[in-house]
């Protein structure tokens, strides 16, 4: 007749405790209650110009609170639930790479991660094309609010003094055209100075990277072992680790090599380099030329 007893003792003793951790929970001051910060698991675009219209999803928003913009400052938003917010890119400061975060207003609630966003300005480049290529190749740059036409608007070279990047081809308000002058090989940032007929803007900035050139091989079939000559531009004063490759070969006998002209020996034939037609590159720290016909015999 006992088991009844016990188990009526260990149902109360139950129920005390669920009430003690009720009280213990109530009793908490709220800045001692650890509540799992906001988090962002996607937006809905990764840049845009202030006012666009950004949806984020995520989870533990809350019913409210703020989106903040680092730079930017806090965005108005038209919906809000706790995994979904819909809200207005701000105007920053300065344009260019920004910061999104969620705040809820329950106090002490630490903000949410951080999430990478580009806020764009009325005169923008949006990307290049190609963003890798050799003195003479005509590049097009692509973006908004350059103008209907050249004027006095020009490219230009952050931080360097390599002069005009190339001769325009063609301009227009979203689409500019050019053709890439004898530089210096490397990465280069490419921005444009815009003439507004009362003041200068600029652009943002984005990545060009000048290739090496292969103007021609002399001569243009040999056997194997026998020394070329590779003409062109940007190889580099000195070799260092730079290559010159027959297809996916990488060549080991080098004879000299200037910025201009790489002599070079021939691979030796083996069964993974057979003789026949191939494609020699040079490949730099800077980057790698196109590839120029070559056979071997």
């Amino acid at each position: 007749m006992t088991e009844p007893t016990d188990r009526g003792l260990r149902a109360r003793r139950t129920a005390l405790v669920v009430m003690l951790a009720l009280f213990a929970i109530v009793a908490l001051p709220a800045t001692g209650w650890a509540i799992p910060p906001p988090h962002i698991v996607s937006i809905s675009a990764t840049h845009g110009i202030a006012g666009t219209p950004l949806t984020i999803r995520g989870y533990g928003f809350g019913a409210t609170g703020q989106v903040i913009f680092d730079p930017g400052g806090s965005a108005s938003f038209s919906s809000w639930s706790d995994t979904e917010i819909v809200c207005t890119v701000p105007t920053p400061a300065t344009f260019g790479p920004a910061t999104i975060m969620v705040g809820t207003l329950v106090p002490g609630t630490p903000p949410s991660n951080e999430f990478p966003f580009v806020i764009e300005g009325p005169i923008w480049i949006t990307g290049l094309s190609p963003s890798h290529a050799a003195p003479g190749a005509t590049i097009t740059v692509n973006g908004r609010g350059f103008g209907a036409t050249q004027g006095t608007s020009y490219l230009t070279f952050k931080y360097t003094a390599l002069g005009a990047p190339g001769t325009i081809v063609s301009w227009s308000d979203t689409q500019i055209r050019f053709t890439v002058a004898n530089l210096d090989t490397g990465h280069h940032s490419l921005g444009a100075g815009i003439w507004m007929g009362a003041s200068w803007l600029y652009t943002n900035y984005v990545p060009l990277n000048v290739d090496p050139k292969i103007t021609g091989i002399s001569p243009t079939r040999a056997h194997a072992k026998t020394t070329i000559t590779i003409s062109g531009s940007g190889f580099g004063a000195v070799r260092g680790t730079s290559q010159v490759l027959f297809n996916k070969k990488a060549a080991t006998s080098y004879v000299s090599w200037s910025d201009t002209q790489v002599k070079v020996k021939v691979p030796g034939v083996t069964a993974s380099f057979p003789a026949g037609q191939k494609t020699v590159k040079v490949r730099t720290p800077q980057g790698t030329s196109a590839g120029k016909g070559f056979r071997v015999l």
